[in-house]
């Protein structure tokens, strides 16, 4: 919410304020979003509708929500590279999920071919190509929430369990990552919460609840980093001095 607050405005605010600031911010976005890449504002319409309901006490408008989203799909199959796919596949889904006749056409076409690439490069329970890590981890972030029984049928569980136990190692080199895979990794944290258990702690570390344990980790690593941006910081460090056991995810769709 940070980036369309007054500059003065305090992180902290009673709660008897934050339907204030959600207005604030409300106003601040339908005033400027025409003015931000399609990238931006897919990213900035997200939380758009969670903050219009602190505002005002309902949904916000299901066409204005699907407008930036699906000028965002346009954007990014002309090759608009503020786009990033990942979020754009987890919107669409999403809306697919919620039967958005808007989004049955191309846009789901589009995220069929999405979730059918990515499974046939971790068909396997590892990737057969080699992309990054941060690619590996949101197209596995994006196959454990995906509906795989077209691919799978009865065995999608187990297929998920080795996903996700074939790629845990990466909340334990959490330190070598720069903040956009840790967002990437906090996201898939926030999907592998079923595939948990104590067994996923190191030793010195096993009577801890491990979802909060990585995510302690996660935050920590992304508060060090030199290129997290002050908005960023001040959101995470809200949760932190919070001590909520539970995962937030960042940037959530």
């Amino acid at each position: 919410m940070g980036m369309f607050l007054p500059q003065n405005m305090p992180v902290h605010h009673k709660l008897s304020d934050l339907k204030n600031t959600a207005k604030i911010w409300v106003t601040e976005v339908e005033r400027s979003i025409d003015s931000l890449s399609a990238g931006d504002a897919l990213i900035v319409i997200g939380c758009f509708d969670a903050v219009h309901r602190v505002a005002f006490n309902r949904a916000a408008k299901e066409e204005y929500l699907n407008q930036y989203k699906l000028n965002a799909f346009e954007a990014y199959i002309h090759g608009d590279s503020s786009v990033d796919q990942y979020m754009l596949q987890r919107s669409i889904s999403q809306e697919i999920r919620h039967r958005n006749s808007a989004f049955l056409d191309r846009p789901l076409q589009w995220e069929s071919l999405c979730i059918d690439c990515w499974y046939g490069q971790f068909k396997y329970g590892r990737c057969i190509d080699r992309i990054s890590d941060y690619d590996t981890i949101q197209r596995v972030t994006s196959l454990l929430d995906a509906d795989l029984w077209a691919f799978e049928t009865r065995n999608e569980t187990r297929f998920k369990q080795s996903l996700f136990v074939n790629h845990r190692h990466y909340f334990d080199e959490a330190g070598e990552m720069d903040t956009k895979t840790l967002l990437a990794l906090d996201r898939f944290l926030c999907s592998s919460i079923k595939y948990l258990t104590q067994t996923e702690l190191p030793s010195d570390r096993a009577s801890a609840d491990p979802l909060y344990a990585y995510e302690e980790s996660i935050y920590r690593f992304i508060l060090s980093r030199p290129e997290t941006n002050r908005y960023l910081k001040a959101s995470i460090q809200v949760r932190v001095e919070g001590n909520a056991h539970v995962t937030t995810c960042v940037y959530s769709s």
